[in-house]
């Protein structure tokens, strides 16, 4: 990294997803900034070649302390649109890619392609109600399902401009198991237990 990159506080995040393989989301972007010239970075540039020209390690040490105080107050004083700091006199309108910062919130999971299959079925003889002579007993089916399981994140910048995206990255698979009435198993006479 060169000397005068070595200022920056600032930078743009980039929030990343993790999950069984990796993906990024990418933060809405607004529109580039104008190119304007950085006088504030020649003088620091000037500046530090001046201070490496001092033998006395000390004495570099607080010339290159002093350029980057000049350098900072400079910067503060005419904030250049690009250099990747929100300075005083830049918002979101006048300096849209210094001033929007890339924020990410997790949605939770949703789950996707759902199967299920049939493991066996079953009548419920205790649970039979006798009805007109008969005793109806309810058969039951018992399922494992699988589902895809998807992790859903809304990515956005603070400037609120373009639109935040939502992305969906797979993280794995789900499975459970339930039961369900599929059909009724009918005996003439009373009902057992």
């Amino acid at each position: 990294m060169s000397l005068n990159l070595g200022w920056t506080f600032a930078a743009f995040t980039m929030a990343m997803l993790v999950s069984a393989g990796s993906a990024s989301a990418t933060c809405p972007a607004g529109p580039p900034p104008a190119p304007v010239p950085n006088s504030c970075g020649t003088q620091l540039n000037d500046c530090l070649g001046y201070a490496n020209q001092y033998d006395d390690e000390y004495l570099r040490n607080q010339r290159t302390m002093t350029c980057y105080d000049v350098y900072n107050t400079c910067m503060y004083q005419n904030p250049v649109c690009g250099d990747g700091t929100c300075s005083a006199g830049e918002n979101c309108s006048s300096c849209f890619s210094d001033c929007a910062q890339c924020s990410s919130t997790n949605l939770g999971t949703v789950t996707r392609n759902c199967s299920s299959t049939l493991l066996y079925t079953d009548i419920s003889f205790w649970l039979g109600q006798a009805s007109g002579g008969y005793c109806y007993y309810p058969i039951y089916g018992y399922y494992t399902e699988t589902c895809n399981v998807y992790r859903r994140t809304e990515t956005y910048n603070t400037c609120s401009s373009p639109p935040s995206s939502i992305e969906e990255t797979y993280e794995g698979n789900s499975t459970r198991n339930y039961q369900s009435i599929v059909g009724t198993h009918a005996e003439y006479g009373p009902c057992r237990g």
